[in-house]
């Protein structure tokens, strides 16, 4: 009978701390599809007496960043679309968007298609006019710092307004809407330089036929995917970042932001 007798040492339990609770934000990086993280723990009081490796196991909860935008207009803030061909509708047409006014006074231009038509307030008055004579009004349709979606249609020489998907004024428009020449601004007259307007404005739209009450109704709630019939431009403004808000339709009218800001929208509509 053999007695063998074994003297081992303990391993020591290590210790692993790996610093404080992180927070990890995603970098935008001017790419809005950047989803690369960095964390950075720097283990400082953690220690094994037997010089064996720590390895961590990380895991987190993520909370995603909002990409609902819009754009904020102080009263010198444009954003000017070139001239492009497909923009050249003279005949039926539908301009909608979202507004939110911060004030009322004088001329303040929400969109226009500039010396062609402008869709404005004048001082608490919502107007869509034809350059050198035609216009329907609806007065005291907004509301200060309260969005609205605003719709304009004109169909033949019929005119509408629409306020939140709902008819509010009717009027005439004849003849044909000139060429386009300065071409789009969005929250100022036009290439002249004055009329700004004040306030918010999200999801635009361009069409170069005239969309009924339905479509008007949908488009307020949903938004689009780009190749509806008829749509010539569309605007989401959810990027978020940068100076150009892009056309989400494949005809390409990338707008440049002049002075504009982005606002993350986190009321509802």
């Amino acid at each position: 009978t053999a007695t063998i007798n074994v003297n081992a040492e303990p391993n020591e339990v290590p210790v692993a701390d790996a610093g404080s609770n992180q927070t990890i934000q995603i970098p935008h990086d001017g790419d809005p599809n950047t989803t690369d993280i960095t964390v950075n723990l720097d283990g400082s009081g953690s220690f094994d007496a037997d010089d064996d490796d720590i390895t961590y196991d990380w895991s987190g909860e993520g909370e995603s960043t909002s990409e609902n935008y819009g754009l904020n207009f102080d009263g010198n803030d444009y954003v000017q679309i070139q001239n492009n061909s497909n923009l050249n509708i003279v005949g039926d047409i539908t301009i909608s968007g979202w507004v939110k006014p911060s004030q009322f006074g004088g001329t303040q231009t929400i969109f226009t298609n500039d010396d062609k038509w402008y869709f404005y307030l004048s001082n608490e008055t919502l107007r869509f006019e034809k350059h050198g004579g035609g216009a329907v009004n609806c007065g005291n349709c907004l509301e200060l710092d309260t969005w609205a979606h605003i719709t304009a249609v004109r169909e033949g020489s019929i005119a509408k307004l629409y306020l939140n998907g709902n008819e509010v004024a009717s009027g005439t428009i004849s003849g044909n809407f000139g060429n386009i020449s300065y071409g789009y601004y969005i929250g100022r007259h036009g290439h002249d330089d004055w009329g700004y307007y004040n306030g918010g404005i999200d999801e635009v739209s361009y069409w170069n036929r005239a969309l009924n009450q339905n479509e008007i109704q949908a488009l307020m709630d949903n938004s689009l995917a780009g190749d509806e019939a008829g749509l010539v431009t569309y605007y989401d403004f959810n990027s978020g970042f940068g100076n150009t808000v892009n056309d989400l339709n494949s005809n390409g009218n990338d707008g440049t932001i002049n002075g504009a800001t982005w606002v993350e929208l986190e009321e509802a509509k």
